[in-house]
């Protein structure tokens, strides 16, 4: 490896990841691999504004660079921060040259990317079925990093925490046990599992464990969980908070739960990195690319195929199973 040769002790590095919640997740085990290997002077991260929440109090990340203004200004202020090594978490075309657009000595990227030539070092990847947190420290180990250590570096502030305590208080669990985190709902349609089906499963969750299901959503999905409220014949077992909660804050709310119970989506990454029990309904994505290997306490229904396909009767031997690791 001897383009590491160009890269100075304590030196400036920026990430390139720039969209999708789960995704920027999924980056923060490469972000303390090179933290630790590399010690910068300067860890950044390319982000857009909406994801950044995912990286709030990240005690690697030194600045957010705002992926959000127009692609030939973007190379143009990358170019001026100096950055002598550019990891490329995601293997796209603008991403690829973004990297190259830096100036960066070094520029580490997949080798399967359609501009891969915009790289110095390469690491190959596996689209089958590995751990996408895993994947991308594939990054780290061809920097000559220790690459192994896939668990989620979690968002929270003192403030989130905060904010996240006057929510959970409000929700008036008292010392009830430990509610089921309930999220049946995604921002993609191709990911939302019908709302009758998961009326019926709010239903079997309650009757089968005896515990209340918090609703958990995101911006604009309220609909989403009316649709299942509507339907269900357990409403008394649902509570839904007057607050959608920022992103930040949803680790130390959904702490609070026994497990998670929804669709593919960032929250369901939150209760992994939280290492709760979930039983997840997938869609087109692999199952395997987004749930950490030997976990059997993840539980997963569908995957690589039309999310309407997944039935009931295909769900139900999970719940079964779901609920014995409550």
């Amino acid at each position: 490896m001897h383009e590491l040769r160009c890269v100075p002790s304590a030196p400036r590095i920026l990430v390139v990841q720039t969209r999708r919640l789960g995704d920027v997740l999924m980056a923060t085990p490469l972000l303390r691999a090179i933290a630790r290997g590399l010690a910068p002077s300067a860890l950044d991260v390319l982000v857009e504004p909406g994801c950044a929440a995912a990286l709030a109090g990240n005690a690697h990340v030194s600045a957010l660079v705002a992926a959000s203004s127009s692609r030939l200004a973007l190379a143009r202020l990358l170019r001026t921060r100096r950055y002598d090594l550019v990891v490329d978490a995601m293997g796209k075309s603008t991403s690829a040259l973004l990297a190259r657009a830096s100036g960066a000595a070094v520029r580490v990227g997949f080798d399967d990317a359609r501009f891969s030539w915009a790289y110095t070092l390469r690491a190959p990847r596996d689209w089958v079925g590995e751990y996408s947190a895993l994947e991308k420290l594939r990054l780290a180990a061809a920097l000559g990093l220790e690459a192994s250590d896939g668990r989620l570096d979690l968002p929270g502030r003192a403030e989130d925490r905060a904010r996240a305590d006057a929510w959970w208080a409000a929700l008036g669990l008292g010392d009830a046990p430990a509610p089921v985190a309930f999220a049946p709902v995604s921002r993609r349609v191709e990911k939302r599992w019908p709302a009758e089906r998961f009326a019926w499963l709010a239903g079997e969750l309650a009757s089968r464990t005896g515990r209340r299901l918090v609703v958990f959503n995101g911006p604009g999905e309220a609909p989403q969980v009316q649709a299942v409220l509507e339907r269900t014949a357990r409403r008394d077992a649902l509570v839904v908070p007057g607050e959608v909660l920022p992103f930040a804050s949803l680790p130390a709310a959904m702490a609070r739960c026994a497990a998670y119970v929804g669709n593919d989506n960032g929250l369901r990454h939150v209760a992994v990195g939280l290492g709760l029990p979930t039983l997840a309904v997938f869609g087109p994505p692999s199952p395997a690319n987004w749930t950490p290997p030997d976990a059997p306490h993840h539980l997963t229904a569908g995957g690589r195929r039309a999310i309407e396909s997944v039935t009931i009767d295909e769900v139900t031997p999970l719940v079964e199973r779901f609920v014995d690791l409550l």
